[in-house]
């Protein structure tokens, strides 16, 4: 069994992509995807080759980050957790420096299509420079240069993954962010440079907005997804860490003689009896063999 951290994932439709994917290699027996953690844990036969699992998901278009084979030994459930926050963290802090970039080159098309006409409305009118013997409208020019960095440089995950979607027949939102954009810009610059019309050259605007709006929703999703993952983690810290386990495990502890060991809760295994003093945190879930307690039900109920 092997856990692989994916980058790029947005929809559930990504996450059936790899699942796909990896079903699809002689050999696995099994793919659980979230891309709500950004995550495969994949069952596989000794025949299936590690690298083989790595290309098959990098051939749908998602990057594989890192690579772990779980064991007994090597199956932490807080190790685990802290590798998925700093996976969100991460992923928060890329979606916002691609929403940061887009904004910085929108927010001045803004202004230049809707705000400086009712202040300056001759700003633009009638000012055209040539270049090749081509006359060009310096305003077109002006919003091509804003919008292109938008296009192709915040939005070249709409355009990596829409090629991929593609040629793996699926059509996802990034296929349609990418088209719809693509068409809007490209339509702008046929109209407004090549054809100097100044109204044609506002749909780099379209685009440009279209793009940044997408983007601050990504962020905003991974963000959310970061705050859920903290407040699990809040939940995580209320569980005890140790518990006192006890043996044999066949005796009533309250009439009959017992041995007592301090272990780690990961080390707990069905079938065991756990001893819960008074005041103490309940380890593992159970159920209660002997004697009685009252015991904090905070953590789901909400009231003590």
């Amino acid at each position: 069994q092997v856990e692989l951290s994916i980058s790029g994932m947005t929809c559930s439709m990504c996450s059936q992509a790899v699942t796909n994917a990896l079903s699809a290699i002689s050999g696995v027996q099994n793919a659980n995807v979230s891309f709500t953690t950004d995550s495969a844990v994949v069952q596989y036969y000794d025949t299936v080759n590690l690298d083989t699992i790595r290309d098959a998901i990098e051939a749908v278009g998602y990057d594989v980050s890192d690579v772990r084979v779980m064991d007994n030994e090597n199956n932490n459930l807080e190790e685990n957790w802290q590798r998925f926050r700093q996976r969100q963290t991460d992923k928060v802090g890329q979606r916002r420096r691609a929403f940061v970039w887009a904004l910085v080159m929108t927010l001045p098309i803004l202004t230049i299509t809707m705000i400086l006409p009712y202040i300056v409305p001759h700003l633009f009118n009638d000012r055209h420079i040539t270049v090749f013997h081509k006359t060009f409208a310096i305003e077109a020019l002006v919003l091509w240069s804003l919008a292109t960095p938008v296009q192709f440089f915040s939005g070249w995950e709409f355009y990596k993954m829409a090629w991929y979607g593609f040629w793996s027949g699926r059509a996802g939102m990034d296929l349609l962010v990418a088209l719809g954009t693509t068409a809007s810009y490209l339509y702008a610059l046929w109209g407004g440079v090549y054809k100097n019309d100044a109204h044609t050259a506002h749909f780099f605007e379209t685009s440009a907005v279209l793009l940044s709006f997408v983007l601050a929703g990504k962020w905003m999703q991974a963000a959310a997804v970061r705050r859920t993952s903290e407040a699990l983690t809040q939940l995580m810290e209320l569980q005890s860490r140790t518990a006192v386990r006890i043996a044999p495990s066949n005796v009533n502890p309250l009439v009959e003689a017992y041995q007592e060991e301090v272990v780690d809760t990961e080390q707990i295994l069905v079938g065991d009896v756990v001893k819960v003093i008074r005041g103490a945190s309940i380890p593992a879930d159970g159920r209660v063999r002997y004697g009685e307690i009252s015991v904090d039900e905070s953590m789901v109920t909400g009231e003590s």
